[in-house]
């Protein structure tokens, strides 16, 4: 403005003042304390004097400092990830074999483990937005299904971006699985294995499916159209969906489903309708999760090195 007034930084002293709240209380929104509850219309009374303001939290102000001064000294990495659901974050056994690759090189390699959330939360509040624009992460690491418009509103908040599914982003790096030559080899075994009449549980027209579909063009097999269902990639979806089709049809000779849960679901609906596995009905999942080697009946499956591609 002319008047060579120094702008004074914004202290967290500055926003509890305009928030009238205290500076603890300050801090633990910040930094997402969940020891404490703090009631929505309080947080938000917090967000909006800190983007009033243009408060800069202090880890950002440092690094922003170390940019300027060019002192060569080693900043932080700081990695976030997002996911579409909490069970993806938290419970899934795929997803969570990769989180756990990814927590262990992130530390391995000296960096930061920044944010993780998930669309429903980045969806429901507000102040996580607000922190993510405010603590700029360095990277981001996409897991599962993102939906593009959310995706394209995300990739600001981090100077570069890796996906496990290159239709993302053709320009985005990304490290998965190569689910066409994956469902090729599935299919490959069971047709070396005899089975000429095979069923296909999936979740939509993936690479997965359309292996399935090369494989039975390649051999002159017939299509198993009544048995090509969608289970949702959940036990629950595939057990419904093989338990209301049996009420319908005979089973075919074998099944390939597009991942483990799916596999496990279907077989437990063909042993509760008295068939056996795998004399009546062969099955073979997708990715090697835990709990595939406690089914019920040993499962054959692809084994996917989940560890490996979090790291």
């Amino acid at each position: 403005d002319g008047s060579g007034a120094t702008k004074l930084r914004v202290t967290m002293a500055d926003i509890a003042k305009m928030a009238g709240v205290s500076k603890t209380l300050i801090s633990r929104v910040i930094n997402d304390d969940k020891t404490l509850s703090i009631p929505p219309q309080t947080r938000d009374k917090i967000w909006d004097a800190i983007q009033s303001l243009g408060y800069i939290p202090d880890s950002t102000a440092r690094s922003l400092a170390k940019k300027s001064m060019g002192d060569g000294s080693a900043k932080t990495i700081a990695i976030g990830y997002v996911t579409y659901t909490s069970y993806e974050k938290i419970g899934h056994p795929f997803f969570s074999s990769i989180l756990q690759g990814i927590e262990e090189e992130v530390h391995a390699q000296g960096c930061k483990l920044g944010m993780t959330f998930t669309v429903e939360e980045l969806n429901k509040r507000r102040e996580l937005r607000e922190r993510i624009k405010l603590e700029r992460m360095d990277g981001i690491i996409y897991l599962g299904a993102i939906d593009k418009p959310f995706y394209d509103a995300l990739k600001s908040f981090a100077t570069y971006g890796v996906c496990l599914d290159d239709s993302l982003d053709p320009s985005m790096d990304y490290v998965g699985t190569n689910y066409e030559l994956s469902g090729r080899m599935a299919m490959e075994h069971l047709i070396a294995t005899g089975y000429r009449n095979i069923g296909f549980i999936g979740g939509g027209e993936d690479r997965r499916f359309a292996a399935y579909n090369a494989c039975l063009k390649a051999h002159s097999l017939p299509a198993q159209e009544a048995w090509v269902l969608n289970g949702g990639f959940t036990m629950e979806r595939a057990y419904e969906a093989t338990k209301s089709n049996l009420a319908r049809y005979a089973p075919p000779e074998a099944i390939f489903a597009a991942n483990d849960e799916m596999a496990i679901g279907s077989m437990r609906a063909l042993i509760e309708h008295g068939f056996r596995i795998p004399r009546d009905v062969a099955v073979i999942g997708h990715d090697d999760i835990a709990m595939s080697s406690f089914a019920s009946v040993s499962l054959s499956t692809i084994r996917i090195h989940k560890e490996e591609i979090g790291r």
